[in-house]
């Protein structure tokens, strides 16, 4: 009996600093979603000291921390649905009134005569993988439907990825456009300055004319604006480049 009190002492004591030490947010609720228990994390996730202010009176109701109350609603019809809630992303409001995302694991747990004793699980703060989507959306929208030529060069000058605007100037598909080299789009007389451009971009920008070339061996003039920029933890060039033929036209027709 002794060393059966000892395991279970031992296991109590493991569970316990997994759950204050948890980087998630553990909890258990009601099944009207009264917080009955919160550990640390939960409460730093949603702007409180303790996790005894935040199963205080404010945050009673589960529903208080959701943005939209439909969320906790769909919450409960998947509870109700499936049993269970997996990978559940919706928005929460901290103590300060500030919005996060979170993402929700949880299912029912029940006594032996399967009557539901309450609802456990895990929250994950997302904000920043939201974010980052959100951000990537913006960019494809913008790049998809920019006029100007939009490029992210290596640091070797290989092309990374280019847009729509791009594969129109240039004639080719991405698939080609991608096994290329910035080297590639540049005009024959001009291409042995390329490294030196690609230097001088990642040191501190560059704003140039010059030419380049589409894929049926025709120039054409460009205003080119080149600049080092970190994405995803590695340094490339973004080139936004403008086609300047009627430009250049226009002042010809001048000088005539």
């Amino acid at each position: 009996r002794w060393q059966a009190e000892q395991a279970l002492q031992a296991a109590e004591s493991r569970y316990r600093n997994l759950f204050e030490n948890a980087a998630e947010g553990i909890f258990q609720t009601t099944a009207e979603g009264r917080i009955i228990l919160a550990n640390p994390a939960l409460a730093r996730m949603f702007g409180y000291a303790s996790a005894g202010e935040l199963m205080g009176a404010v945050f009673s109701v589960a529903d208080q921390l959701y943005l939209n109350p439909e969320d906790r609603r769909a919450f409960q019809r998947l509870i109700a649905e499936r049993g269970a809630v997996r990978d559940f992303e919706v928005r929460q409001r901290k103590r300060n009134g500030s919005v996060f995302w979170a993402r929700f694991n949880a299912y029912p747990v029940h006594n032996d005569n399967g009557e539901l004793l309450y609802y456990e699980g895990r929250v994950e703060d997302i904000t920043a993988r939201k974010e980052g989507e959100e951000a990537l959306r913006r960019y494809q929208l913008l790049s998809r439907h920019a006029h100007d030529i939009i490029l992210f060069i290596a640091s070797d000058g290989r092309l990374l990825e280019a847009n729509e605007a791009a594969l129109k100037a240039y004639g080719y598909t991405r698939e080609e456009m991608l096994t290329l080299k910035i080297h590639d789009l540049r005009a024959r007389h001009v291409q042995q300055q390329t490294d030196d451009l690609i230097a001088r971009a990642f040191a501190e920008g560059f704003a140039i004319e010059t030419e380049h070339r589409r894929k049926d061996g025709t120039r054409f003039p460009v205003e080119v604006s080149s600049r080092g920029v970190e994405t995803g933890g590695e340094k490339v060039l973004l080139s936004v480049i403008r086609d300047i033929t009627s430009r250049k036209q226009a002042e010809a027709e001048r000088i005539r």
